[in-house]
């Protein structure tokens, strides 16, 4: 909570300091209409995780693309309230050297807001035609928000000046399970990589070709997921902050490359999507793919699995995105799945896609509807011993 009887602020503004002081927060609002923001998470914990209070000026926050935000005071004490202004706001992409906006605003144009007004960022259309319905990017962006803000006691003059920053994570939709609410650490992640996606297709198709770009295969040793004894076929454990925090990230199995994009899609309020296996666990099942190139190092290979994992969405019917492998050709198709239909494009018609044939077992897509992740927060040595969570 900021404090506006602050020497150093007084003394920043060339006044005097009041003789009694109060606090308050600058609280993020937005306009009705299509904007929102969403609850976020820090992903540090499992309980009591939420960025709170929320939605506030210094805290990470998440809003749908295309929205008008501002900010109004919530006083410490409801009794003592002050006029105020916001002298300075700046919004700028995290990712690339680039400014949306920058303004001088309130004192030149209005001078101080009311105690219990909005104060609307870049609201003067003359000045900002190309923000006069929205002042967040109409696309996913990673961005920062930053501003100085004073208020007066009409008493005493100036109380004292304050500067915010808050980290703005610009979504196409709602995040959707298992990223509502979505961590800050995966927005991280997929607003950078997704950045001026515009569409859920565009937006899921980016991050599963950057999975696999920047990812490693590790040749289906275990790595983040354990899967939960007795319905194994039905979910699964993914220590994701284990996974994010690793200093090669991302690097993992099919498992964790699948929970992970579906994380990503998620986040963004892509798609609900879910993670499925080319068959149930534990019958001996087992067959040869087709030519893949698998994330990393590893050579272009026809190769043995027991099963292999990949996300599905509800798009135009089930459909098959997976950042771990790329089909080469001979394989046809040929790239990466990038919402291919699961049963003739993906594998269900053998010799095309991901599966040349079944040695024992056939095509059966595990479970029916696919599965929600169970994300968890344990790093290191306090990940459960393959194969089992203890959740």
């Amino acid at each position: 909570m900021r404090t506006i009887w602050s020497a150093v602020c007084a003394l920043l503004l060339g006044t005097a300091m009041p003789s009694a002081g109060w606090g308050f927060e600058v609280e993020i609002v937005v306009e009705g209409g299509s904007g929102a923001i969403y609850p976020i998470r820090w992903g540090q914990s499992d309980t009591n995780d939420l960025v709170t209070p929320y939605p506030r000026w210094e805290s990470p926050f998440c809003v749908k693309k295309g929205s008008k935000i501002g900010v109004r005071i919530v006083w410490e004490f409801a009794e003592i309230k002050d006029d105020w202004a916001v002298v300075w706001e700046e919004l700028s992409s995290k990712v690339v050297p680039l400014q949306y906006w920058n303004d001088n605003t309130c004192i030149q144009r209005h001078s101080y807001h009311q105690p219990n007004d909005v104060h609307w960022f870049v609201d003067d259309a003359d000045q900002w035609p190309q923000w006069a319905d929205y002042n967040i990017p109409d696309f996913i962006e990673w961005a920062f928000l930053r501003g100085d803000l004073i208020s007066l006691n009409p008493m005493e003059g100036p109380g004292g000046a304050a500067a915010y920053e808050s980290d703005v994570f610009v979504v196409l939709d709602q995040p959707q399970a298992p990223m509502d609410p979505a961590w800050v650490s995966v927005l991280q992640v997929s607003c950078k990589w997704a950045r001026t996606s515009v569409s859920s297709l565009g937006a899921s198709t980016v991050l599963t070709v950057t999975l696999h770009g920047l990812g490693e295969y590790n040749g289906g040793y275990p790595g983040y997921t354990r899967y939960v004894e007795g319905s194994e076929d039905d979910g699964e454990c993914f220590f994701l902050k284990a996974f994010i925090d690793r200093p090669n990230f991302p690097w993992g199995q099919c498992n964790d490359f699948a929970d992970f994009l579906d994380c990503l899609i998620t986040s963004v309020g892509a798609y609900a999507a879910t993670a499925q296996r080319t068959n149930p666990l534990g019958l001996g099942w087992w067959f040869r793919t087709n030519l893949i190139n698998p994330a990393g190092p590893l050579p272009p290979v026809r190769t043995d699995w027991n099963y292999h994992q990949f996300v599905l969405t509800p798009f135009s019917g089930p459909r098959v995105w997976d950042g771990c492998v790329y089909f080469e050709p001979p394989t046809t198709p040929v790239g990466w799945p990038l919402g291919w239909p699961i049963d003739t494009y993906y594998g269900g018609a053998l010799d095309v896609g991901l599966v040349e044939k079944y040695e024992v077992g056939q095509w059966q897509p595990t479970p029916t509807a696919g599965f929600v992740p169970e994300l968890h927060t344990e790093t290191g040595l306090q990940i459960p011993a393959w194969p089992f969570c203890d959740h």
